[in-house]
């Protein structure tokens, strides 16, 4: 971790700034692997403000997250104990070897007092030498009082995905409604290879749409987008399936399928508790859940939808 005091030269909302370095690891020839690093606070354990992450990944990247981890201490680079699977709440995500997201002014990511973070990383390597994978993230902290709304990340899962070797475009989607009034930001996909298209909806306006499985860019709303309480998002994903065997969910990005919509959003209602809802969706019910309250340690009760 390191901490820069001149972080105003680059953005004059920040006071300072905090990156987090994962160890070095190795990827082998024609592999992937999920590596895992926790940090411990690096606010001093205060409470802050975040008005603008910086991403920097190595060469075979896929994607990572930046998980909320309540008490988390710093520790090794380790192989993910869930793989490529890890769920639950996270204030970041990118799938491009570099990427800058900035809130608009007045908006930023709560960290609560004590939060540290899980750094997830996939990495993919098709070639026949081995690569080094590195992942820094820089995390901007708002100067006090510049934050009047909290954003956070609504995360759209479809779990049950069978795809048949048909070698013909077969779509797979999903379909759930957003439980409180928000604003959207930003929004993005996750697909894995042999995924051709993909787009999200809510009524009749597109909230996100890409041909792209590898890298895809986030779509940004300015000025953000208004989505009113029960308001339904359906998210498809359409592939291709050459390989002779049935295209299963799971956490390859090569011999697995996923299909998963995001977006961030402002406000959250209360930031010492800015744990966003996910929706996981398999082909016989809909429902949201609501991740570990911080602090408290219980699992809020789940909420359900009708069957699609």
């Amino acid at each position: 971790m390191t901490v820069d005091d001149a972080a105003a030269a680059l953005d004059p909302n920040a006071t300072y700034s905090v990156t987090l370095t994962t160890d070095t690891f190795t990827v082998p020839p024609n592999s992937e692997v999920y590596k895992c690093q926790d940090f411990a606070n690096p606010f001093n354990g205060q409470a802050v403000d975040i008005n603008r992450y910086d991403l920097e990944m190595s060469q075979g990247s896929h994607h990572m997250l930046l998980f909320y981890s309540p008490d988390a201490t710093d520790g090794p680079l380790i192989d993910c104990p869930q793989g490529g699977l890890q769920t639950g709440p996270y204030t970041f995500g990118a799938q491009s070897p570099t990427a800058t997201q900035t809130y608009p002014d007045g908006v930023g990511a709560a960290i609560p007092a004590g939060m540290g973070f899980t750094v997830n990383a996939h990495y993919v390597n098709t070639g026949p030498t081995a690569l080094e994978g590195l992942v820094k993230v820089t995390m901007f902290v708002a100067r006090p009082g510049l934050t009047t709304q909290h954003a956070g990340v609504l995360s759209f899962i479809l779990t049950t995905i069978s795809i048949p070797p048909t070698g013909q475009p077969y779509p797979v989607s999903g379909t759930c409604s957003i439980p409180t009034d928000v604003n959207v930001l930003w929004t993005g996909a996750h697909m894995h290879q042999r995924a051709t298209q993909f787009i999200a909806t809510s009524g009749s306006t597109t909230l996100y749409q890409t041909d792209q499985w590898s890298e895809p860019p986030s779509m940004a709303f300015s000025p953000p987008l208004a989505l009113a309480a029960n308001s339904n998002v359906t998210w498809t994903c359409t592939y291709v399936n050459d390989t002779g065997n049935t295209l299963t969910f799971g956490e390859s990005a090569l011999t697995n399928a996923m299909c998963n919509f995001s977006a961030t959003f402002f406000p959250v209602q209360d930031p010492t508790n800015p744990a966003p809802r996910s929706c996981r969706t398999s082909n016989s019910a809909v429902y949201w859940r609501i991740r570990w309250s911080f602090g408290a340690g219980n699992l809020a009760a789940p909420f359900t939808a009708r069957a699609r």
